[in-house]
C-alpha cells in the first residue's frame, strides 16, 4: 500500500537519536541537555520534530537556544513549524538561524470505503473488512483515538473515527476510517436511525495525487509573530 522509492536518504549515515519529551511535556532543560550532547557526538544535523501552539522569544525559547549554539558549530537544525493550525496555532519554531519546515501531503493518496447497510457508500481518507463497528464518540469508553486499543478490546470488527484533520493517518490493530464531521454525522445518524446498523469496510486503494505537495491542514501558518519580517514560503493549495 503506498509502494514508492525513498529518496534522499545517504546509505552510510549515523542516527542519533534523543529523548526529550515524557507524558507529553517536552522540558527546557531536557531540550537544551540534547541539543548539547547531539554537538558533542558531531553530529552534521539536527531534525527538531516538536513544536508549541505560538512561538516564544528567542532568549526564552530552549529550542532557540539550543539550535543557535548548534549553528555557532556548523550543525544545522531542521525544526517542525507547528501543528497546531486547527487549534489557533502559528508557526512556532521561527528564530532566523534554524530551518522551519512545514507539514505537507506525499503524493499517494490512501482512499477508503464504508458500504452501509442501507446501500449508501461513504468514501474517504483512513483502513478492510466487516461486522461491528465501534462508533468514536457514541461510547467513550469503548474508544481510545489513534490506536484503536479500545474498540479492539470491545470485540469489534472495525472502527470509524470522527475527526477535524482529515490529512491525518492512524495505525490501527483493526479494519478503520477516519472520516471528517459531515460523513460521520451522516454514519451516526444512520446508527441511531437503524435497529441493526451494518457497514463493509473495502480495503484502502492508493491514488497518484498529482497535487502533491500540499501543505496539511494541521501545519501552523504564519506570519512569524516574533519577528514579521522573516516570511515562511509554502506551496499552493491546488
Amino acid at each position: 500500500m503506498a509502494a514508492g522509492t525513498v529518496r534522499g536518504g545517504v546509505p552510510g549515515a549515523r542516527l542519533a537519536v534523543y529523548k526529550v519529551c515524557w507524558d507529553n511535556e517536552c522540558h527546557g532543560a531536557d531540550i537544551l541537555a540534547a541539543f548539547d550532547d547531539a554537538i558533542a557526538d558531531g553530529v552534521d544535523v539536527i531534525s527538531f520534530s516538536i513544536g508549541g501552539k505560538l512561538p516564544a522569544p528567542y532568549f526564552e525559547d530552549a529550542t532557540a537556544v539550543g539550535s543557535f549554539h548548534a549553528m555557532r558549530r556548523g550543525v544545522l537544525t531542521s525544526a517542525a513549524a507547528g501543528n497546531f493550525a486547527l487549534y489557533g496555532g502559528r508557526v512556532c519554531n521561527v528564530a532566523p538561524w534554524m530551518l522551519s519546515v512545514a507539514a505537507s501531503s506525499t503524493d499517494r493518496r490512501l482512499v477508503d470505503r464504508i458500504v452501509l447497510g442501507n446501500g449508501k457508500t461513504i468514501t474517504f481518507m483512513g483502513g478492510g473488512g466487516t461486522g461491528r463497528a465501534v462508533i468514536q464518540g457514541e461510547d467513550p469508553s469503548l474508544t481510545t483515538p489513534g490506536n484503536g486499543a479500545g474498540p479492539l478490546q470491545a470485540g469489534a470488527a472495525g472502527a470509524v473515527i470522527g475527526t477535524y484533520e482529515p490529512d491525518i493517518a492512524f495505525s490501527m490493530p483493526l479494519p478503520a476510517l477516519t472520516v471528517t464531521q459531515d460523513p460521520f454525522a451522516k454514519i451516526l445518524d444512520y446508527v441511531n436511525r437503524t435497529r441493526n446498523p451494518v457497514g463493509t469496510i473495502y480495503s484502502s486503494e492508493t491514488n497518484f495525487d498529482a497535487g502533491a505537495p500540499i501543505v496539511a491542514s494541521f501545519s501552523s501558518p504564519g506570519p512569524n509573530i516574533i519577528t514579521p519580517a522573516i516570511l515562511k514560503g509554502s506551496w499552493p493549495s491546488g
